[in-house]
């Protein structure tokens, strides 16, 4: 089908798109948009109802909690419904296409594997009546647009980076990899015996270089020491350095620790006792600390109490 057979489709299916366009000509007075036979974005024709049964977990259209693939689906449309109106790109759909084929098709009146050209008559099809389910609607508006809208060009993927940094990303994406392979390998669905041993070879290709690379310049890597202070979470030890959401607790100055000792202290005094978290001043103190790439962490004195009071700078 050609793109107006697709739009005249889409307006007599009653849903709303978008086209995109260029600007043509040189800069001035006769510069002027032209519209390109790309369609931009298409509304999905959902009610709210329907956009309830599939952006709550309760609802009846629902698929987030299968697997891993249809959690990743189930982000793309509550993106859509939540940030866009429910107006969707012509590459959310085809990424939501992709999964969903993948994954397994849908048991729907409009499978995502078929072409546009297969639809039955529009005068025996409503989008508004009760026969298409919601991502019936949204395969439909899948199948009307594709081949025709921006899709993404392939490229290099980080062109900039150093080689060093390529060959760190390699390894980071290669140990992931293999520990996935531990993970299934009792899995009865199995890659093929040759695929799989082609796989590891390509694999420790690009591994075994990138490792002599890293083992070359790991010196590149290296920030320099840093001394300075932790927390220490007592209930696990004299030497166990807490951490949160940025890694190891290691502040370069007693005040910055003591700061964020405090905040979480007036935390935990906002419950009532009888609900109340254990105190931190119970189990959290502090340690001087030098950390290096030789050596790790490494405490250069005893521990100490944190104090009560919030710190004053001198």
């Amino acid at each position: 089908m050609t793109f107006q057979d697709r739009s005249t489709l889409l307006d007599k299916y009653g849903i709303k798109w978008t086209q995109d366009q260029e600007w043509r000509g040189e800069v001035g007075p006769n510069r002027k948009p032209h519209p390109i036979e790309v369609f931009q974005r298409v509304l999905l024709p959902l009610s709210p109802v329907e956009w309830l049964s599939c952006c709550m977990s309760d609802g009846s259209n629902y698929v987030g909690g299968c697997c891993g693939a249809m959690s990743a689906l189930q982000d793309r449309l509550n993106h859509i419904f939540r940030f866009d109106s429910g107006w969707a790109s012509g590459r959310e759909l085809a990424e939501m296409a992709q999964i969903i084929i993948e994954h397994g098709d849908f048991e729907g009146f409009i499978p995502w594997d078929k072409t546009a050209d297969n639809f039955i008559p529009v005068d025996k099809l409503r989008v508004n009546t009760q026969n298409l389910n919601p991502w019936d609607k949204i395969s439909l508006c899948w199948h009307l647009i594709d081949g025709f809208y921006s899709a993404e060009v392939p490229h290099a993927s980080h062109p900039d980076r150093t080689e060093l940094q390529r060959s760190t990303y390699v390894l980071g994406n290669a140990m992931h990899y293999l520990s996935m392979c531990n993970l299934f390998e009792n899995n009865p669905i199995k890659a093929p015996d040759s695929q799989e041993r082609a796989n590891r070879a390509t694999l420790l290709a690009r591994v075994l270089p990138a490792l002599k690379l890293l083992n070359d310049n790991i010196d590149q890597l290296d920030l320099g020491p840093v001394k300075g202070w932790a927390l220490i979470d007592t209930n696990q030890g004299p030497d166990e350095v807490a951490t949160n959401g940025f890694g190891y607790c290691i502040y370069a100055e007693r005040t910055e620790a003591e700061t964020l000792y405090q905040t979480w202290v007036r935390e935990a005094e906002e419950y009532e006792e009888i609900e109340r978290k254990q105190h931190l001043a119970d189990h959290l103190k502090i340690r001087p600390v030098q950390v290096t790439a030789q050596d790790g962490i490494q405490f250069t004195g005893p521990l100490e109490s944190l104090s009560p009071d919030p710190p004053q700078d001198k």
